[in-house]
């Protein structure tokens, strides 16, 4: 049985999914799957000789599939030892200091993550950076002000236009946490009483955990998924907020994208139903409208894509959820050889280009050699 490692985050928590990888026999994988119609043509773009393996996160491509950003380690759950990006077919190294463990790719192909100058005055000591791969062009946006916050980018609460970031205070004392969005192009800051409003909602003093925010693509509204709480959603003009789902088994479904779908119509999910012999996590999308969820099926990574569906990985399986069927189908398997183990795989924004690496162990020396295979359906 062949394994792959993949990542989860529940909120401010990063949980590591270790589950089982499927065979390569198309026949059984077709079977699995009742759903299953014609597979799309992905085609083999490109292989990239790796130094090791690829690690759980910094493993993404954009929008068209034409960026691709990565780490990699020798092997094992540890942090990134090197990290590059792959843009218009050429790779390039990037510097670890500078883009972290906690560095994004957008859809539009820039690398995003934080600045901190410990040096400098507290309204210029913090920032955030944007990373042009193919111009090597970089921007820097400077928050000015004496809050003396490290900044921290992610998917979904990060957006580029309207250049938009909503952040956490965090620290020890959850019942002191604060919420505010930073209108980075005009330097305006918002505080917001969401956190508060949850606990409210709650009847709770604290939260065990952070919530995951979400921007609408205007910036408008918050949305925000609470481990084990539920879902809420906030009015940023009304300053109100909303109730969603009430759930105590709910988390964040990936860190990889952001859960509110393209359309501002759905938030995927993830509920946990592991048992004492797997770990099981089944994802879900929420209307945010009518408030009813629909149960998309199992998976290890889920991707919301451009056209407002949802790409799940399932093992060695990547399957499209189709809002308007309500259908889930196999798009493509990966096949992989009897020497060979599936390490990650991504997949961009539009669907079009899947991102997998994996693992090769020759048989006669026992030696292992790494490799990423990109393909696409254009």
């Amino acid at each position: 049985m062949k394994k792959m490692h993949l990542l989860c985050i529940f909120t401010a928590i990063i949980l590591m999914v270790l589950a089982g990888c499927g065979g390569n026999d198309d026949s059984a994988n077709a079977k699995k799957d009742k759903k299953s119609s014609k597979q799309a043509s992905y085609k083999e773009l490109e292989t990239i000789d790796l130094e090791g393996t690829v690690n759980s996160l910094n493993f993404s491509l954009d929008e068209d599939g034409s960026t691709l950003m990565w780490g990699e380690n020798d092997g094992g759950l540890g942090d990134d030892k090197r990290r590059y990006v792959w843009v218009d077919g050429e790779v390039k190294e990037l510097d670890l200091d500078t883009f972290g463990q906690s560095s994004i790719l957008s859809g539009n192909g820039t690398i995003i993550n934080h600045k901190v100058d410990w040096d400098a005055e507290v309204n210029k000591r913090h920032s955030i950076i944007e990373y042009d791969p193919a111009a090597d062009k970089t921007e820097e946006f400077i928050a000015d002000n004496d809050r003396d916050d490290i900044l921290l980018p992610g998917h979904g609460d990060y957006l580029q236009e309207p250049r938009t970031y909503i952040h956490t205070v965090t620290n020890t004392k959850f019942d002191d946490s604060e919420t505010y969005i930073w209108d980075i192009d005009n330097n305006k800051f918002t505080d917001l009483n969401f956190i508060h409003d949850i606990k409210s909602e709650m009847d709770e003093e604290e939260l065990t955990s952070y919530p995951h925010f979400f921007l609408s693509a205007d910036a408008s509204m918050v949305y925000a998924i609470v481990l084990d709480e539920g879902i809420f959603a906030y009015d940023v003009e009304a300053q109100k907020m909303e109730s969603l789902l009430l759930s105590d088994n709910v988390l964040t479904a990936d860190g990889n994208t952001t859960m509110l779908t393209s359309d501002g119509q759905h938030i995927a999910y993830g509920v946990n139903d592991s048992d004492d012999d797997n770990i099981i996590v089944t994802l879900h999308a929420l209307d945010v409208e009518t408030k009813e969820s629909i149960e998309i099926g199992e998976g290890n990574a889920l991707f919301t894509l451009t056209d407002g569906n949802i790409i799940i990985v399932d093992d060695n399986e990547v399957k499209l959820f189709d809002f308007k069927t309500e259908e889930l189908k196999t798009v493509h398997t990966i096949k992989l050889k009897e020497n060979e183990e599936l390490d990650n795989v991504t997949v961009s924004l539009d669907g079009s280009t899947i991102a997998y690496g994996y693992t090769a162990k020759d048989e006669d020396n026992g030696e292992s050699t790494s490799y990423i295979k990109v393909l696409q359906n254009k």
